[in-house]
């Protein structure tokens, strides 16, 4: 299988370009890997709208893993904790579900999932953690919390 960003990032930092863009530190090495830290420059592709090597890398990813499709996430797992819950609303709305999204999360989330639900104008229903927890971190549901919430939210 063929490796198209990686082998465009190795030829770039092996040129003798002048790096007059983005990122400021111009490849000069201090942790190793400041020569392969590259920006949107001719030839590297865009990967809000990939038509190059990205795209190309996506569909080997997606050969690779038996997928559809893959694509890859621009802001890490922040963005792909937005699009899950986005997909999940668009999903309900699609079968039918008219009211506010509500979600039943664990109560030591990560701040893109609450960012998201503020977004999206979706309810959160938490659990909470059990009073023998000596974190406020740590948040485990058993399955009893998991249950009991789910049959009150169905009653709603």
């Amino acid at each position: 299988m063929d490796t198209p960003i990686y082998d465009f990032v190795t030829r770039y930092a092996r040129s003798d370009f002048s790096r007059l863009h983005m990122p400021g530190h111009k490849g000069v090495s201090r942790l190793g890997i400041e020569a392969r830290d590259i920006t949107e420059i001719d030839g590297a592709d865009v990967l809000y709208d990939c038509g190059g090597i990205i795209r190309q890398s996506e569909e080997n990813a997606a050969v690779l893993f038996s997928t559809g499709r893959t694509v890859y996430s621009t802001e890490g797992s922040s963005h792909v904790i937005k699009a899950m819950l986005y997909l999940a609303l668009m999903r309900a709305r699609r079968e039918g579900y008219t009211g506010r999204g509500v979600i039943l999360a664990a109560r030591n989330v990560h701040k893109s999932f609450i960012h998201a639900c503020a977004l999206l104008d979706i309810d959160v229903e938490w659990i909470y953690p059990s009073d023998e927890v000596s974190s406020i971190c740590s948040c485990h549901p058993t399955a009893q919390q998991i249950e009991k919430s789910l049959s009150g939210m169905e009653r709603r």
